[in-house]
C-alpha cells in the first residue's frame, strides 16, 4: 500500500498528491501527517519545522503553507491529529526530492506540541485507526 492509497483509506485528501505533506478528512475532522522515521526520538516524531518553509534555493515549499493551515485546525481543537510512519528511499526523484520507500499503514491519534521552530507530535492517544498491509 502506498501513501496515497493509505491516506485515501482514511478518508484523507489534499491539494496535490505530489507535494502535500499533510492531508485532511473534513467529514471526520482529522488531519493526517506522515512522519519520517529518521525524525523520531524519545517517543516523539517531527512532523513540521519552520526550517522547511523554503528549499535550499530559497523557494517556498508548496506543502508548507497547507500543513500550517492544517495544524492551525488541530491547535484550535476542531480537528484531531493522526500520524503514520514513513521510511525514505536512498533514491531521489528526478528533481532531487526524497522518495518514500515504504509506509507503516497504521495511523495513530496524537497530541500536538510546538517546540521552538518545530511541531512535534507527542503521546499516542489510541491505535483505533489501524489498517492492514
Amino acid at each position: 500500500m502506498n501513501r496515497k492509497q493509505f491516506v485515501e483509506s482514511l478518508g484523507g485528501d489534499c491539494q496535490n498528491w505530489t507535494w502535500s505533506w499533510s492531508f485532511i478528512n473534513r467529514q471526520k475532522k482529522q488531519i493526517i501527517f506522515g512522519a519520517w522515521n529518521h525524525n523520531s526520538s524519545d517517543g516523539s516524531q517531527l512532523i513540521l519545522s519552520d526550517r522547511w518553509e523554503k528549499n535550499k534555493n530559497g523557494r517556498k515549499q508548496s506543502g508548507y503553507s497547507q500543513s500550517i493551515e492544517h495544524l492551525k485546525l488541530v491547535e484550535s481543537g476542531e480537528y484531531e491529529l493522526l500520524t503514520f510512519e514513513m521510511f525514505r528511499s536512498e533514491e531521489k526523484t528526478k528533481n532531487g526530492k526524497v522518495k518514500i520507500k515504504k509506509i507503516v499503514p497504521l495511523a495513530v491519534s496524537k497530541t500536538l506540541t510546538k517546540e521552538g521552530v518545530t511541531f512535534m507530535r507527542m503521546s499516542s492517544l489510541s491505535n483505533k485507526y489501524c489498517q492492514k498491509k
